[in-house]
């Protein structure tokens, strides 16, 4: 995904306030549960909103982070790929599996440290 492309715009303003309490609660979520751990619910929760709302603007999490974060939504999915790849890897039984689990959370780190970087600058 390289940009965020909504699935309906607001014609009223009670939809433009819905999405904007959306895109609040979008952030909280993600600031409690992190980015790779917020979900919709969370945020249709936090927003008193239904689930169905959520989804009547945002097609799904990645959609929602992208469009309230200033990091790019692809390093926010290889992220969660990696995290996702590392819990399916059984505990390490040959070097293979090693070498793997150790490149792994080699791109974890390089991609959380450009999320990093990311912030500090969207902060200036």
């Amino acid at each position: 995904m390289s940009q965020f492309i909504p699935r309906n715009s607001p014609t009223q303003v009670r939809s433009q306030l819905t999405i904007e309490r959306i895109e609040a609660a979008a952030l909280t979520a993600i600031n409690r549960f992190g980015r790779d751990r917020f979900s919709t619910s969370h945020v249709a929760e936090l927003a008193g909103v239904s689930i169905g709302s959520v989804y009547r603007y945002f097609p799904d999490r990645v959609a929602l982070l992208w469009k309230v974060s200033p990091v790019p939504a692809n390093v926010v999915e290889a992220i969660g790929l990696i995290n996702g790849a590392l819990d399916s890897l059984d505990a390490p039984s040959d070097r293979t599996s090693d070498t793997l689990r150790e490149t792994l959370l080699m791109c974890r780190a390089l991609l959380e440290s450009q999320d990093s970087f990311a912030e500090a600058g969207s902060q200036h």
